[in-house]
């Protein structure tokens, strides 16, 4: 057999943090271990996805795939870029799925390419969002952006993200591979209740947050801002998600599920934990709320468990891969706790939404969550990174056999983060008075380095 040569091409060395560490964990020498394919469209066959990267060991048949939430070629294998450009008194987004164009206050959306929803290439909405605090219309102090120079919510990203000043708020347009997120920020209270109306015309439309009254009006009464567990700054939101591909089985989504009781509103913890239809659902959101908490002020009574759902989609492995490992990231967002009696501990199980790219008030139900842990040691709260930093989910061979499962069915990784001590066992912990304890981390949302991704070890029958 030939020698096999340390690997010194600049373009094939393995850079990759997260695919570094995983070799060190498997023994395996980085030097002959090369980057092979980076993101492309799926007509490229196995071993190709615009989700994923792979990698391969020059002295044995061992490769890595690493997947995240994220599309970062188009159809035709161009590679996204991320930002706004200024074209005469207008703004236009740079080459993503979509076409996104700015004039004043007036947005301009396009579908490039057909949808998992339906929605057809070259189908656009254009829209102009009125801002209005206890029934007053407020105005911009200017019609024209700001392009900020970094992206507030990830600094990873630049000139990606416009903003209208509007006194009471900052309204911002953002956007990432695949995403348009719109936002009200408001940073402190407006004294009064708020309502948008972004007066959509199109033949699609755009998604509207939680406290959406119609397709086309949001709502927030001014109890939200006065409620003294609310946390500056709240925000409004409203977005647009765009696929790679038509085919609702290789599209995917992460985000959160909760039940959420007003404080001196709570109930017992059957109630709460076997809450069918939640209160909130979360798809287009930075933080991916995982194992949450909260106690009520009333004597056994509850407000909060929080539940966390990761999609993504490994068919790009191809059909005849075996699955040696699995590694899954999460960046944290931060945790907290007051209570003293009980903590959260982050683990893995199994999830399954009614659909592959959204998440729904109906996906709360604890059956559609598994009990099975996909890894042997949970990340308990004291063991949760600080904000920003890596929290590691090696799988077990229960995790392992549920990947390739999936791989030998849609290809769509169906995933749970949930609190293992009280929410999986449902066991009730001591109450204490208005107490919470909350592990957070960081969604797709986040974009950039921040974003969940699994480190995928296996082998291929394939040269």
């Amino acid at each position: 057999m030939p020698e096999v040569k340390k690997v010194t091409d600049p373009k094939k060395i393995v850079t990759d943090k997260r695919v570094l560490k995983r070799l060190v964990e498997l023994g395996i020498d980085h030097h002959f271990v090369e980057f092979w394919h980076d993101y492309a469209p799926r007509s490229k066959g196995e071993e190709h996805s615009p989700y994923a990267k792979f990698y391969r060991d020059l002295k044995s048949n061992k490769r890595i795939m690493v997947v995240s939430g994220l599309p970062m070629v188009k159809p035709d294998g161009t590679k996204i870029q991320v930002g706004w450009l200024k074209q005469g008194n207008r703004y236009v987004s740079r080459p993503n799925l979509f076409s996104a164009t700015v004039r004043g206050t007036q947005i301009t959306l396009t579908c490039l390419n057909d949808q998992p929803s339906g929605v057809k290439t070259d189908d656009a909405v254009t829209y102009r969002p009125q801002l209005f605090l206890s029934g007053i219309e407020q105005f911009p102090l200017s019609n024209e952006p700001i392009l900020l120079p970094r992206d507030p919510a990830n600094p990873d990203y630049k000139k990606n993200v416009l903003e209208w000043d509007f006194g009471i708020c900052k309204r911002r347009l953002r956007i990432i591979e695949g995403r348009v997120r719109g936002s009200w920020v408001f940073n402190t209270n407006p004294n009064g209740g708020i309502r948008v109306k972004y007066n959509q015309a199109g033949n699609h439309k755009i998604k509207l947050g939680p406290y959406a009254i119609n397709a086309d009006e949001e709502v927030m009464s001014q109890l939200v801002f006065d409620d003294p567990e609310s946390e500056y700054p709240i925000k409004l939101k409203d977005s647009a998600t765009y696929y790679p591909d038509a085919h609702v089985e290789s599209d995917t989504v992460d985000g959160s599920v909760s039940s959420s009781y007003g404080i001196g509103s709570g109930v017992v913890w059957d109630t709460m934990h076997d809450l069918v239809t939640g209160h909130l659902a979360y798809s287009e959101d930075d933080p991916l709320r995982c194992a949450s908490i909260k106690s009520d002020n009333s004597s056994g009574k509850w407000r909060q468990i929080a539940r966390g759902i990761l999609l993504l989609d490994i068919s790009g492995l191809g059909p005849l891969a075996e699955i040696g490992g699995l590694t899954l990231t999460l960046v944290s967002d931060g945790k907290l706790q007051t209570s003293t009696n009980w903590e959260v501990e982050n683990n893995i199980y199994s999830s399954n939404p009614a659909v592959n790219t959204a998440i729904a008030l109906a996906d709360n139900d604890k059956n559609d969550f598994g009990t099975t842990p996909y890894c042997d040691t949970s990340i308990s709260f004291t063991n949760w990174a600080a904000d920003g930093s890596d929290n590691d989910f090696v799988f077990n061979a229960a995790g392992i056999a549920a990947a390739q499962a999936a791989l030998d069915g849609d290809g769509i990784f169906k995933l749970g983060v949930r609190d293992s001590t009280q929410d999986v066992p449902d066991t009730e912990p001591t109450w204490e008075n208005a107490k919470y304890s909350y592990a957070n981390a960081w969604s797709v949302d986040k974009g950039g380095a921040s974003r969940p991704k699994l480190v995928v070890t296996y082998t291929s029958p394939k040269p």
